[in-house]
């Protein structure tokens, strides 16, 4: 008989047809049931729009202030809308407007300007829209009052009694650099118990950031070191001191004749070594960068090698200083060992310096690389963590002012690496401070902190015009300053001048900071009065931006100052009603989507039935049968389970991570001291170690300003020094004068 009329094969194939035409209705059937009920819930997590924003706690008068608006589902998947930004006064006068669609990742940045006149406390609104619903926040603001920082300077650093002490004050606002006010500024010298010297007082308002005053020290008075202090009446800065000497004068032309020697400890075997981790603690099972520094007992640097080790004696990794006892090395410690450094150079070291405790509270790590960025470059680094889904804001900080953050939910692929991207404005430079907050509680907790570096883009240059480095002894020397900023175009600036005996200044072994170094990175160290030669740090020599990142993680300590970024997020609020709504729907779905669900649920299991009642009655039978009908029936009673309970498509909503709400409340503001006599800049010098002074010496239009001053008619060498300030940008020079007699020819 042909197969073609073979009953049997005619029945197989029939049925064979009717399984697979029964499949494939019933896939379409549970896949259109299950893309309906996707629909759906997207419309219900697009109904419920979650608003994040993110900022300074606090505005600062005359500082520009960023703050970052996020717009997305409660699901977390981003979502467009239209953001409406506002600032307000107290008495709803409106102050600055914006509105703008946030990006394709639902983000938006706003900037409040530096320029605008705010008044002690704002309002600040916001408002999100998408497809006519909305979300708002509103809030009170404080702004707080521009914050200063001084530097004294001195003619020269030792004197004899009779002479005359010249100095002067520069007083700039702490993160713009600008002399926008005028100050009243207090001068005092102390002796070397910590009395006031009599009339040494000095009570004025400075002149374009510039305090000055002379002092002439009395004949009798005792020598030794001796201390200038300049208070702010009005607090407006920190008390600034500068020590200076006072010696007889056998006592300086005994030191004259003298070889300069500096003294040499000599290491008893006693290396003491401070680490520092680089985010403060060691966090186990992530890679931690470890810095370290060497002294002697004495306190100076020492050069050391060693091995890092762990309890069991196990070499982990090898650590040497660099630059001036100072070192970094990285490791992956384990929870609850204990590491220690064993010392192999200097050889007769026996002690082995236990390194801090593994921590079983942090859970993050920073990854800066060297930690010194370039002018105008956002701060690019990563952020590892050991826990996912912690809800974190890294913010940065430049000289007290919040100048950038991100906020992000941690996860522990790739090694536990978090991106994190700060673009910052162009005028941020110097020491940044970066936090990493937990606000996951409320208040949020500081859990990890460092100290990094970004160059300074706007500055000035100062160079000597018309200048002949060699004169002959009682000259009159004629001197163009020339003041450019960064893209060498001459700019007005106030200028502080010295010229000085270049002997005296290498005899009392001057190593003063140059004004740039004191502002953008003295003020943000400890203890800066101990660095030597600090303005290397700030050079542009090769190996500067490593020795500083050294400097930044060995002596700048972890001090968690200021406050938490301000942080609005409705999630909380949003996950109620969107249970609410999602409660609604499932009592009110139609009898389409159960009528799919029934079919989807028991049509999948009637399949099942139907190719296994086949295979009994020997009708048709065979893997290329069961393999489809199984697979059909599988996705069936998986999408009728799943339109059965709504909930197991919310997942999303769940997965998103919410910070919890943060603001500080406006504090009472305080009024002002009242007003200052000025302050009489200029003085005129008798012949001394001090060739010429001037405390604010003004460059015009053209960038120039001009000295002159007389040589002495004995062969010497003076130092010219020159600071500049003007238009938040600052900088220093400095050239030399010979003075010598010269061979005719």
């Amino acid at each position: 008989m042909s197969t073609l009329h073979d009953p049997s094969r005619l029945q197989a194939r029939s049925a064979n047809w009717a399984v697979g035409l029964a499949a494939a209705v019933l896939l379409m059937v549970s896949l259109g049931g299950y893309f309906y009920h996707r629909e759906q819930l997207r419309e219900l997590a697009a109904e419920h729009v979650r608003l994040q924003v993110t900022g300074p706690a606090s505005l600062q008068a005359g500082v520009p202030t960023v703050y970052t608006v996020s717009t997305t589902a409660i699901t977390g998947d981003p979502m467009p809308a239209e953001v409406q930004f506002a600032l307000f006064t107290p008495d709803e006068t409106r102050l600055l407007g914006h509105t703008e669609m946030t990006d394709e990742q639902g983000r938006l940045r706003v900037t409040i300007p530096a320029d605008m006149d705010l008044p002690e406390t704002v309002v600040l609104k916001v408002v999100a829209k998408h497809d006519g619903k909305q979300q708002r926040i509103e809030t009170r603001l404080s702004v707080e009052p521009v914050r200063y920082i001084a530097q004294l300077s001195l003619d020269k650093p030792l004197y004899r009694p009779g002479e005359t002490i010249y100095y002067r004050s520069l007083a700039l606002s702490r993160f713009g650099l600008a002399a926008n006010r005028e100050l009243p500024v207090h001068f005092e010298i102390l002796d070397p118990s910590g009395a006031a010297v009599p009339d040494s007082q000095l009570e004025g308002i400075t002149q374009r950031g510039v305090g000055s005053g002379a002092f002439k020290i009395p004949d009798e008075l005792a020598g030794g070191q001796y201390v200038l202090v300049a208070r702010s009446p009005d607090e407006a800065f920190s008390e600034e001191k500068r020590s200076f000497f006072v010696r007889l004068p056998e006592e300086i032309e005994r030191s004259t004749q003298e070889t300069t020697a500096k003294t040499i400890p000599i290491n008893p075997g006693k290396v003491e070594v401070s680490f520092y981790p680089e985010s403060g603690e060691l966090v186990g099972g992530l890679e931690n960068r470890v810095y370290f520094v060497a002294r002697d007992p004495l306190g100076e640097p020492v050069h050391i090698k060693g091995t890092v080790v762990d309890g069991s004696g196990n070499d982990i990794t090898s650590a040497e200083t660099i630059h001036k006892g100072m070192g970094t090395f990285s490791f992956t410690p384990r929870a609850q060992r204990r590491y220690h450094l064993k010392i192999t150079s200097p050889a007769d070291v026996t002690g082995q310096p236990k390194l801090p405790k593994v921590s079983a509270e942090q859970k993050v790590v920073f990854s800066t690389g060297t930690g010194v960025f370039d002018a105008d470059a956002p701060l690019e680094f990563n952020l590892r963590a050991a826990e996912a889904d912690m809800p974190v804001v890294v913010s940065a900080t430049c000289r007290g002012v919040s100048v950038g953050q991100q906020a992000l939910v941690t996860k522990v692929e790739d090694n536990g690496a978090n991106p994190v991207v700060i673009p910052l404005a162009e005028e941020v430079g110097g020491v940044i401070r970066l936090t990493v907050y937990d606000y996951s509680v409320n208040p949020p907790k500081p859990t990890a902190e460092r100290l990094v570096y970004r160059r300074m883009g706007r500055k000035l240059s100062v160079r000597a015009a018309e200048h002949h480095e060699h004169y002959s002894p009682g000259e009159t020397v004629s001197i163009s300053l020339v003041v450019t900023d960064e893209k060498a175009r001459p700019v007005p600036a106030a200028l502080g001048v010295a010229v000085v005996d270049d002997a005296l200044l290498s005899l009392a072994d001057d190593d003063t900071p140059s004004m740039p170094t004191h502002f953008l990175l003295g003020t943000e160290v400890e203890n800066p009065e101990d660095l030597e030669d600090a303005d290397f740090y700030l050079s542009d020599d090769p190996e500067a931006a490593v020795a500083l990142d050294l400097l930044l993680g060995t002596q700048g300590r972890r001090r968690f100052v200021g406050n938490p970024p301000a942080m609005f997020d409705n999630l909380g609020e949003l996950r109620a009603k969107y249970e609410t709504s999602l409660a609604e729907y499932r009592a009110d779905r139609t009898k389409v989507l159960s009528t799919l669900t029934t079919v989807s649920f028991f049509a999948g299991l009637g399949l099942v039935l139907l190719v296994a009642m086949l295979g009994l009655l020997k009708v048709v039978s065979g893997v290329q049968l069961w393999v489809p009908a199984v697979g059909v029936t599988t996705c069936c009673l998986v999408i009728g389970m799943i339109l059965m309970d709504p909930d197991r498509l919310k997942s999303g909503g769940d997965a998103a991570v919410p910070f919890l709400p943060f603001h500080m409340a406006p504090p009472e503001v305080t009024e002002a001291a009242g007003p200052y006599k000025e302050l009489h800049e200029e003085q005129k010098l008798p012949k001394t170690e001090t060739s010429f002074w001037h405390p604010m010496l003004l460059a015009g239009e053209d960038g120039k300003a001009h000295i002159s001053f007389d040589l002495p008619d004995s062969i010497s060498t003076f130092r010219i020094r020159v600071d500049a300030h003007g238009a938040g940008r600052i900088g220093s020079g400095s050239c030399k004068v010979i003075s010598r007699t010269l061979t005719p020819k």
